[in-house]
């Protein structure tokens, strides 16, 4: 019985995109192949002659170890099941985000990266105590690294993103980075109850080029400004 596999192909043409939009287009590759997913193999193309079909049945069979587990037959193996162990109580319930206007979040977030809007940074943050907390649009503008820094409380932990513009190969281009904001006089227990948030929140501003986490305002501002 044959047993399909299936190969996720990034095409990047060799010669007729400008560094300037492989660069932004690069940014969005994390948001893209989930839609593909699941996938066995992936290949980075930039010319044809790097993908035919006996190079694509090779660089798969290698997966199982010959090419007959590949075109023939599905291999003999049982699959290990993961159960992901959660401490502390945590369980994927108390996982779940929940948003002050999650809406008006997407949207700001969105601004940003519209180079046709003003708006260079936004601002989010968790509001209420470890028992119900909810993160929420703290602020949006102008001004770079110097507006969102103006913007920073030192009462919740925050997240944000900013754009900048950068010199790469003589030409403008847009990068983002994301910042997590720390107050050192955020408690250790409220840092631990909204920590099992971070990997929703980063989803949220992602994609991006760097990311800072920090408790110096200065750090942001040195290295953004």
């Amino acid at each position: 019985q044959p047993h399909e596999k299936f190969g996720f192909v990034h095409w990047v043409p060799e010669n007729g995109l400008s560094p300037v939009l492989k660069a932004t287009i690069s940014t969005h590759k994390g948001t893209v192949t989930p839609f593909f997913r699941p996938f066995h193999h992936q290949f980075y193309v930039e010319n044809r002659s790097e993908l035919t079909e006996e190079k694509a049945i090779d660089a798969i069979s290698s997966l199982t170890g010959t090419k007959s587990k590949v075109t023939d037959r599905k291999a003999d193996k049982k699959e290990s099941v993961y159960v992901r162990k959660m401490i502390g109580g945590t369980t994927k319930e108390t996982q779940l985000l929940q948003y002050v206007d999650e809406e008006e979040l997407r949207v700001a977030i969105a601004g940003v990266r519209n180079n046709d809007v003003e708006d260079d940074w936004v601002l989010g943050g968790f509001i209420g105590d470890k028992k119900n907390v909810q993160f929420g649009l703290k602020g949006k503008g102008t001004g770079g690294a110097e507006g969102f820094v103006a913007a920073l409380d030192e009462s919740h932990i925050q997240y944000g993103l900013i754009r900048t513009i950068e010199k790469v190969d003589g030409y403008d281009t847009v990068k983002f980075t994301m910042i997590q904001y720390q107050p050192e006089s955020i408690p250790l227990t409220l840092k631990g109850a909204v920590g099992v948030y971070h990997g929703a929140v980063t989803a949220m501003f992602s994609p991006h080029h760097a990311n800072e986490t920090t408790s110096d305002k200065n750090s942001i501002l040195n290295k953004l400004s």
